[in-house]
């Protein structure tokens, strides 16, 4: 048994490197991108002061000149710094919100793993090989000897869809479906676990 935890603590951590590795690279690449966009919006506005100088012919001294040389220099770094502090401030935002999504996410992973446990368990003390069966085939034999019903297998196939999802670097999720799931998941553990008292 206590085998059996350390395996699953490891497929958990493994599942959680793989999912921080994804959401890591797509925020590097949304990054670039935002980057991007704000270097193309103040060269868009440079251009456009530039066209309009040049349009309407306007004679500046060489004094004119430099101070226009050093407004657009200062506004430049103005909207550079604009856009850095707005930059950093998303990242925290990012970085707090991915750092609670985590926490639901490990929870739900941590559960899911013992609903698999408590199943096998099940099976396994109702004379099935569940060596032999997919997670699906497990949740099937579960419903076959009235432990889980109807309502539990919509609730799991969603489960599943979402854990597979999750690791596997599909849609990531709201919070509040992860915490529903992981209550609702609870709940099929503890339905289990009383049918395995008989």
């Amino acid at each position: 048994m206590e085998f059996n935890n350390n395996f699953e603590k490891q497929n958990i951590q493994k599942d959680l490197f793989e999912l921080e590795k994804r959401q890591t690279y797509r925020r590097k690449i949304d990054l670039v991108f935002k980057i991007y966009s704000y270097i193309g919006l103040m060269i868009a506005i440079i251009g456009i002061v530039y066209f309009i100088l040049i349009t309407f012919s306007f004679e500046f001294t060489k004094s004119q000149q430099i101070a226009l040389m050093f407004a657009g220099i200062g506004l430049a770094l103005s909207v550079t710094s604009r856009i850095f502090l707005l930059m950093r401030k998303e990242r925290m935002e990012y970085e707090t919100k991915k750092i609670k999504l985590m926490q639901y996410l490990s929870e739900f992973i941590w559960k899911w793993s013992k609903f698999e446990s408590v199943s096998k368990e099940t099976l396994l003390k109702k004379g099935k090989e569940y060596n032999k069966y997919s997670i699906r085939a497990t949740i099937d034999h579960l419903y076959h000897e009235n432990i889980i019903d109807d309502s539990d297998i919509v609730i799991l196939e969603e489960a599943i869809q979402a854990r597979n999802s999750a690791v596997h670097g599909g849609d990531s999720f709201p919070i509040d479906m992860i915490i529903q799931y992981t209550k609702q998941i609870d709940g099929i553990i503890a339905k289990i676990q009383k049918a395995k008292m008989y």
